[in-house]
């Protein structure tokens, strides 16, 4: 979940959907509450599987007609995870320190 995923790693992604585009709308939030954390040795952020634990996430984005919120999930994730520091959102240059490694570093 990146902060409007605007400058985020991930951000190229948007713009090759099939709509070609993503527009930022406004800040939101997500209804349900999740744990959303940053883990593995790449630092990378994830939304656990655990609805009702944790925070509401702020999200915002507008593809085509729609609001959607883009987010990574998991259900399967190590034992120690849900006790993670949590996170309302996440900015790969944020104050958490942990610096996101992007797939083409990872060795």
């Amino acid at each position: 979940v990146a902060s409007h995923h605007r400058g985020q790693p991930n951000h190229h992604r948007l713009l090759t959907r099939p709509t070609g585009s993503a527009v930022f709308v406004a800040p939101a939030l997500t209804v349900q509450r999740f744990p959303l954390i940053i883990a593995t040795e790449y630092n990378i952020p994830f939304l656990l599987n655990l609805p009702g634990d944790g925070n509401r996430i702020h999200e915002g984005l507008k593809v085509g007609g729609r609001m959607e919120a883009f987010i990574y999930t998991t259900t399967t994730f190590k034992p120690e995870w849900p006790a993670l520091q949590r996170f309302e959102s996440y900015d790969a240059d944020g104050d958490h320190g942990l610096k996101y490694c992007y797939p083409e570093d990872r060795h």
